[in-house]
């Protein structure tokens, strides 16, 4: 029999095509925020419309570029000649067009765009908030990512981060990727403490966050339009480029150098939906997006020692785990922690088992559509428990769940006196209990799911 290849995952045909049950793409993010434009055929008609992409150029043609944003240095002279002691803003403004090419460059497929508004508006929470809420009407989306959510007040970051895993836990069938808005700076004690609290008490399974900020290789957009930087100086003058350039050639010079060497710093979310897209594609949802060397980046914004990398994976307190991007000598920047946001909970600690069972669930749900106007009787429980069998023993067979045989691998019910009351049943309510061997064989993720079956 033929096999039917899906992203990240391989499923065999079996013969009734009614009760077949076919894997959904897993590594489908959103990005929300703001481009330069948004039209496909007149301006503005994209706006708050999820828009389905393939490539950075398609990106381009549809939403826009990165215009030149204003961009400080400040300058400081040292024995050695004059060094760049700051930048501001640390990330861009037009964060996006940056993004998306990041995601891209490291291995991300299909994604969609959803735009809030032109980089003319303000940055607001209503308008991210209208993004979120647009996504949810797409289906197909797995990871829902607002990277501008970390330029908010603390209080909006809040809120924004609420919506996001209130609709993952609404749907289960997504994952939300966030970012410390202190992911420039080292985390005391005390700035660690209040990160954590503001990523909120709920639904932590559906979410994962990553820290630091990463410098890429992308230059800044400013870059080429000097009317749009300022320099301050040793004496804290406050002076536009072009002026430099007017009265002081020699040390314009210097200066144009240190811009050639300075990259567009971004979240680290972006580029780790690149790095899941990846790996799903090449080794299945069920394998733990880490280890992962990131591409087009030049180094983390903040070095992590592994002392400072234990403390931020646990936290004996709220959970909340924070999954750290490090460099490591002759191997590179790479993605170390694969945990989710709930840390303490053994059943949905990691990325990889939450992803999973978003993935079969969904499966399951829109495969078995079938039965809802079969008879609500053995005939139907019996097709049904058969398909999702067959389902989850191909899922065995490619490495996603761990066990020396397929009967201890997962376990599926659908019944009279297992799963439904007779109550049920007259109700036309089919309930069906899966069971996977997700991270050890003794240790199972319990999934229900329920169908309202009705006589055709």
């Amino acid at each position: 029999m033929p096999n039917i290849k899906h992203p990240g995952v391989y499923i065999q045909e079996i013969p009734t095509i009614h009760t077949r049950i076919v894997a959904v793409p897993t590594a489908v993010p959103a990005f929300i925020g703001y481009t330069q434009n948004a039209a496909r055929k007149k301006d503005g008609d994209l706006h708050l419309t999820p828009t389905k992409i393939t490539s950075f150029e398609q990106y381009c043609r549809l939403f826009g570029q990165s215009e030149a944003e204003p961009l400080h240095l400040e300058l400081t002279s040292t024995s050695g000649g004059m060094v760049l002691k700051n930048t501001s803003p640390v990330l861009p403004r037009q964060m996006l067009w940056y993004a998306i090419r990041l995601f891209f460059d490291n291995g991300g497929g299909e994604c969609y765009v959803v735009s809030t508004g032109n980089y003319q508006i303000s940055l607001t929470l209503s308008a991210l908030s209208d993004g979120v809420q647009a996504a949810a009407k797409v289906d197909e989306i797995t990871l829902l990512i607002a990277p501008e959510s970390v330029l908010l007040a603390t209080a909006d970051y809040q809120q924004i981060v609420n919506l996001m895993l209130s609709q993952c836990d609404q749907l289960a069938d997504r994952m939300a990727l966030f970012d410390l808005p202190d992911g420039d700076k080292s985390l005391n004690t005390a700035r660690l403490s209040t990160n954590r609290a503001n990523l909120g008490n709920n639904h932590l399974d559906f979410g994962a966050c990553y820290y630091p900020f990463l410098t890429t290789t992308q230059r800044w957009q400013s870059a080429r339009n000097q009317q749009h930087i300022t320099v301050s100086l040793d004496n804290g003058k406050t002076t536009q480029l072009s002026q430099v350039k007017a009265d002081n050639p020699e040390q314009f010079t210097v200066i144009e150098s240190l811009l050639a060497d300075l990259y567009v710093c971004l979240p680290a979310s972006v580029a780790v939906a690149g790095a899941i897209a990846l790996v799903d594609a090449s080794e299945g949802v069920w394998k733990a997006p880490a280890n992962v060397q990131l591409r087009g980046i030049s180094h983390p914004m903040v070095s992590i020692s592994d002392t400072a990398n234990e403390v931020l994976n646990t936290d004996t307190s709220t959970g909340k785990s924070i999954n750290a991007i490090r460099e490591f000598s002759g191997r590179g920047v790479r993605i170390w922690g694969a945990r989710t946001l709930a840390g303490n909970d053994n059943q949905w600690r990691y990325l990889s088992t939450r992803r999973l069972a978003n993935m079969v669930q969904e499966s399951v749900q829109k495969s078995l559509s079938w039965a809802v106007f079969e008879p609500n009787d053995a005939n139907t429980w019996a097709r049904v428990t058969l398909s999702v069998e067959q389902f989850l023993v191909n899922l065995w067979k490619l490495g996603a769940l761990t066990a020396t045989r397929s009967d201890e691998a997962f376990y599926v019910h659908c019944g009279l006196g297992t799963t439904m009351t007779a109550n049920d049943i007259h109700q036309g309510i089919m309930n069906i209990e899966i069971g996977m061997a997700v991270v050890r064989p003794a240790e199972f993720i319990i999934l229900r799911l329920q169908l309202h079956s009705q006589q055709a």
